[in-house]
């Protein structure tokens, strides 16, 4: 909140509210006489005329503000007439989007009344611009020569609303053009209650003779009831007459369009929603004017009327219905028997019964009765006798009846104009801000920081060592007030001195929390949310600086000065509900920070969303950063269906129509091309199924690669891909917004698994793939999936890890581990160490083969193909897909179970479509063939329709896999890096084998096999889980060793004469050198640049220097040419000027998920373009 300046002229007070609208202003001299003289504009909306006007506002097509309220209503109106409102963005209602956002950002996006997205802010910042101007002309037609500088401006919120809401129209105003240092913020309903202090008792309905609710010592309840919320405050009069507030700010979304929308639902259930929606999107005049009489009617609804209550029904409405359903709402009506009498449409009249007009505020009114009876059991508010109704909604007689029939005991007390109170109390609150002497704390606040770690009060999971030694325990919630706790006007609650982490800090980022509960002990805690952040400038350097720091809870935003203790002089201090989260230091306590950067990354963002692209099958799961806090494994998936099946992840295929454009995915992909198989309407779709594997390995991708479809149809891999991941994220977009209603793709962190074993070439494909899908770069990470398993289980429950037993605990500092992550495609391995602060490192670089899930599969179908020949199980395929799928659906169900010590024969249901296949190329029977075949007699028979085989032979289908495992793990613990590493972690869908289970087992008997509840999941949500904490992984291991090709001077006798040059200067060069940047299994910190190189250009107007960046398996290899070097890609840095003598700094990153590269022009230090590109 900035400083108020007590050099004014003028109070302008804007109530922003939900349904309508308005502004009023008063001189100094003018509240000295009388603080209830207040100016206000009327505004017309046909015959209607009112101090307020409606909160619509209409952009143009290129998002230019055109008009506000009840003008904004009739230009979309008339442009709808003449069908050119299609290009327009209108907004209405929308205030309510901000009610209890907690984790709104600056880039939240509002959606019109079509569906078309503008930013919030720009939305809000245009509508208060409006009134600003607006109430500018008004006041300089009183006061010619008022300036900006000569008003204090007072925007009204219910109090109800967080920090993050309030810092979020704060901003929206500050854009419009007040300045932040001239604003304050009133809450409504405190704003009401000095309006109705100077009220004269007469004209407040419920004051009877010699009754004086405003007296010294009086209790009063607020019941602010606007358009959006009903939003309650409880003050008690103090003996100097300013205002103490005795319990905390509270309420709900109950205001008075609540009735609307009942109202709105009445009518979608007589004609149906799709009319209306297409009522209002086509008839948007008619819809406004339908809306604009139901107001005025509404609030003359009394409990005790009985006659009909009827409406003017556009003609529009009937015409639209008669159009869709064949017949007019008069015939609906009597078809439906809840209605039948009870309501009628007679011409363009809807003629209702009272009982359903009451009905319309039976929740709205429900609730309220509800909340009220709560809060008066509360007993802070017990005694108080009196109710305060004010706002809009308070005009309405069925309301003040509820309250009045709930609560016969206390005196209900309602002003004239109800509505105004806010907009007027507003006014006198921007003249005397300091007559709410005391709040109550909505919340419970603090900040994270950690403490000396106490065995006896602290949990071991919480337990680390700083790099000063110190053994911490993390997370504890740093209370600065408690909920409810009372907190005096203009007195800072809490004082704090805090150092800076390093000696070159410029300033302290504190993360901060609320939470519902009094005494909170860690932010984790599920009552703890993370709200914002607190940033404190500091001077100098060193780390024994210091700041003192000021915290004020007590008035209607939060405020924060500090100090710099050694010099004494104040500092910038000021929090931010609105941005990013960085850890901090406490002196106090103490405290530590990983937050680095991860390549460009957004930071402001509202949840993380991961994709698990599987060769087999895939899936997508998110959670909200407050969610992550308070339980990281707390994530929101899909549920898929096929036939019976139903599973959190969907099959890994993909349909495309003739003009190769996307028509479905997953079960739904196979089941509509075997839909059109069955009509042999198949053959010109394109259906690509377990493609993933096509990117394992291959060096030399590129953006071109084509891949072939079922029917060895071809089609772009890219496309194909993208489309996948667009599907997905399209899906998961849809399926949030159910929890989430106004999230946009902004407020979204993406990430996107693959193997540890990919390539930089398959990870930038795959990239490239998610941005043609619609994510954009900097909301991407690439997350390596035995990672992403490694830590799910890690915040995994002890008693859910099959293995963990007699106290074992896995993931306790120093502790090391093998991450066997067995996918559908791939076996993926890395081996970790858990650091002391918590972090991993990892200790030989990851490595696997591909001997996923699938391979089973291929044997099974090779099995099948040796049987009956492969021309006839590519014929099967071909003709019969629905019968394809369904035989491989039950073998991937019936595989799962196989085990090491069964004996049973294994029986599969085999489609009768095969046998006949086979009879008409071979002209016998498939149960005829197989006794001809001596590898099969009495192991393999036909029964029917069912295929029955021997324990041994379905056992068999796992051996080349398994054993292609045992002896890769053989091999890797024989290294020096594994060899003392006693804990395996079995993660992924094929790790639920029990086959593969028993085979390590067998295998390493010494070895703790660890495997949690859900192994197939444990990629999905550790990826969830690594998208909101990155910098969790702090060490890697180089897979290979890279460098690029360059020149060095030529040396006789070193160098071969067959790669001697001469350069633009004349200087003897050798051709082809590998200038190696790291090593095969180096280890690389995450988040730092291993390698800073100078490069300078060999021509004179060169504008790019352009890299070719080579692999290596070998250690040192000397020239690019060598056996073991393979040609990755390019590196381009871009030059400016000319000469030879220009250099730029290139530093590589190479401990991330992907490669990160920047780059800096050493004369003039700016940063120059630098990237990577493996796919040209």
């Amino acid at each position: 909140m900035g400083t108020q300046s007590n050099d004014y002229l003028t109070v302008a007070a804007i109530d922003f509210g939900t349904a309508y609208s308005g502004y009023a202003f008063s001189t100094r001299s003018d509240y000295l006489k009388d603080p209830l003289k207040v100016c206000a504009h009327p505004w017309a909306a046909g015959t209607l005329m009112s101090l307020k006007t409606s909160t619509c506002v209409l952009f143009d097509k290129n998002k230019k503000f055109c008009s506000f309220g009840f003008e904004a209503e009739d230009h979309y109106s008339s442009f709808a007439l003449d069908n050119k409102h299609k290009d327009y963005y209108f907004f209405r209602r929308f205030k309510m989007k901000l009610f209890d956002k907690l984790h709104l950002k600056r880039k939240f996006m509002l959606e019109d009344e079509m569906g078309r997205k503008m930013p919030a802010m720009d939305v809000f910042s245009a509508c208060i611009k409006y009134l600003k101007d607006h109430l500018m002309n008004k006041c300089l037609q009183q006061i010619p020569d008022v300036t900006d500088d000569d008003i204090r401006w007072v925007l009204t919120v219910p109090a109800i609303w967080n920090d993050s809401s309030k810092q979020f129209m704060r901003e929206a105003a500050d854009k419009a053009g007040i300045m932040d240092k001239h604003l304050m913020i009133a809450l409504e309903p405190e704003a009401a209650s000095l309006c109705c202090r100077h009220l004269q008792v007469n004209i407040i309905g419920g004051c009877s003779i010699g009754f004086v609710p405003f007296a010294p010592g009086s209790k009063y309840l607020v019941f602010d009831a606007g358009g959006g919320t009903v939003d309650i405050t409880v003050h008690e009069v103090q003996a100097s007459g300013s205002l103490k507030e005795l319990y905390k700010a509270n309420g709900g979304n109950w205001g008075g369009t609540y009735i609307d929308i009942a109202f709105r639902n009445l009518l979608a259930d007589i004609v149906g929603n799709d009319v209306m929606d297409d009522f209002q999107a086509t008839q948007m005049m008619d819809y406004i004017d339908l809306f604009r009489e139901f107001e005025g009617k509404k609030r003359t609804f009394k409990n005790d009327m009985t006659q009909k209550i009827h409406f003017k029904v556009p003609l529009a409405l009937n015409e639209e219905f008669k159009k869709r359903k064949g017949k007019d709402i008069k015939e609906q009506i009597e078809t439906k028997p809840k209605y039948n009498k009870s309501i009628t449409l007679i011409g363009d009249k809807l003629r209702m019964e009272a009982h359903i007009a009451k009905g319309l505020f039976e929740e709205a009114c429900g609730s309220v009765a509800k909340h009220l009876k709560t809060l008066f059991a509360e007993g802070q508010v017990h005694d108080v006798p009196t109710i305060l109704m004010v706002g809009g909604f308070s005009e309405s007689p069925m309301l003040q009846d509820v309250i009045r029939k709930t609560m016969p005991d206390k005196r209900i007390i309602i002003p004239a104009e109800p509505g105004l109170a806010v907009l007027k109390g507003a006014v006198i609150f921007g003249h005397d801000p300091s007559v709410i002497q005391e709040r109550r704390c909505r919340y419970t606040y603090g900040v994270k920081t950690s403490v000396p770690f106490k065995a006896e009060v602290h949990p071991e999971a919480k337990k680390f060592v700083d790099d000063d030694g110190d053994v911490l325990c993390a997370d504890v919630f740093d209370r600065h007030v408690k909920i409810g706790q009372p907190v005096e006007y203009g007195m800072s609650q809490v004082t704090k001195s805090y150092v800076p982490t390093s000696k070159d800090t410029k300033a302290m980022v504190f993360s901060f929390y609320s939470s519902d509960q009094a005494e909170p002990t860690f932010v984790t805690d599920q009552s703890s949310t993370l709200v914002g952040k607190l940033t404190v400038d500091i001077g100098g350097s060193g780390t024994d600086r210091s700041v003192s720091v000021q915290m004020t809870f007590s008035e209607t935003e939060l405020k924060v000065e500090a100090v710099e203790q050694q010099t004494g002089k104040k500092t910038k201090a000021k929090f931010d509900f609105l941005g990013i989260i960085i850890p901090f230091r406490n002196k106090n306590t103490y405290g530590f920070s990983r937050e680095r950067p991860m390549g460009t990354l957004n930071e402001d963002y509202l949840l993380v969303a991961a994709i698990d692209f599987g060769t087999a099958y895939s899936g997508y799961a998110f959670s909200t950063r407050g969610d992550y806090n308070r339980d990281p494994l707390k994530v929101s998936a899909n549920t898929w269906g096929a036939g019976n099946l139903m599973s959190l992840k969907t099959s890994t295929c993909v349909l495309f129509d003739k003009n190769k454009k996307f028509h479905s995915f997953g079960f739904e992909a196979e089941d509509n091309y075997s839909g059109y198989a069955l009509d042999d309407e198949h053959h010109d779709y394109y259906f690509f199924r377990r493609f993933k594997m096509k990117l394992f390995d291959r060096m030399q991708l590129k953006r071109k690669f084509m891949l072939e479809d079922e029917m060895g149809k071809k089609m772009s891999a890219m496309d194909v891909f993208s489309a996948c991941i667009k599907y997905l994220k399209d899906h998961l977009m849809k399926r949030c917004l159910q929890q989430l209603p106004d999230t946009t793709d902004t407020d979204i962190r993406w990430v996107l698994t693959v193997p540890a074993i990919w390539n930089d070439t398959s990870k930038q494909f795959m990239r490239e793939a998610a941005q043609l899908a619609g994510i954009e770069s900097d909301h991407l990470l690439i997350a390596l999936e035995p990672e992403a398993a490694s830590l799910c289980c890690r915040h995994l429950p002890m008693n859910t890890l099959k293995g963990c037993s007699g106290g074992f605990i896995p993931f306790g500092p120093r502790s090391k581990y093998l991450v066997f992550d067995a996918g559908g495609g791939t076996v993926d391995i890395t081996v970790h160490e858990v650091q002391p602060s918590g972090s991993l490192k990892e200790l030989y670089k990851a490595n696997g083969g591909n001997w996923g899930g699938t391979y089973i599969d291929i044997a099974f179908r090779n099995l099948l193909a040796d049987i009956v020949g492969n021309d006839v199980m590519d014929d099967f395929q071909a003709t019969q897909m629905m019968d394809y799928i369904d035989l491989f659906r039950e073998f991937e169900v019936k595989k799962r179970n196989f085990k090491n010590e069964m004996t049973e024969k294994i029986t599969f249901k085999v489609p009768i479509a095969l046998n006949d296949n086979f009879k008409k190329k071979r002209s016998k029977d498939i149960k005829d063939h197989i006794k001809t075949k001596p590898q099969y007699d009495q192991k393999v028979n036909w029964i029917g329709d069912k295929l029955r085989m021997e324990a041994s032979v379905a056992k068999g289908l796992f051996k080349d896999a398994c054993d292609s495992v045992a002896q890769h793990l053989k091999s890797l613990f024989s290294e020096g890096q594994v060899k003392d590493v006693q804990t395996i972690l079995m993660v992924g869908g094929f790790s639920e084998s029990p086959m593969l289970q028993a085979v390590l087992r067998n295998s390493f008997p010494d070895k703790k096999i660890i495997i949690p509840a859900d192994p197939g999941l444990a990629v999905l949500k550790g990826a969830v889980i690594f998208g909101h904490d990155p910098a969790v992984i702090r060490e890697r291991r180089c897979k290979v060793t890279y460098g690029v090709q360059t020149s060095y001077p030529f040396k006789k006798g070193t160098h071969p004469e067959s790669k001697k040059f001469t350069d633009d200067a004349g200087e003897e060069c050798c051709a082809d050198m590998f200038d190696k940047h790291v090593e095969n299994g180096q280890a690389v910190v995450c988040g730092e640049s291993q390698v800073t190189r100078s490069y300078v250009p060999t021509k004179i107007n060169q504008k790019k220097i352009t890299f070719s960046v080579y692999a290596s398996k070998d250690p040192d290899p000397v020239y690019t040419t060598d056996p073991n070097c393979t040609h990755l890609g390019s590196l381009t840095v871009d030059l400016q000027g000319s000469g030879l003598d220009r250099s730029v700094k290139v530093q590589m990153t190479f401990g991330d998920t992907e490669l990160h590269v920047t780059a800096i022009e050493e004369d003039t230090q700016k940063k120059s373009k630098a990237k990577f590109d493996f796919l040209s």
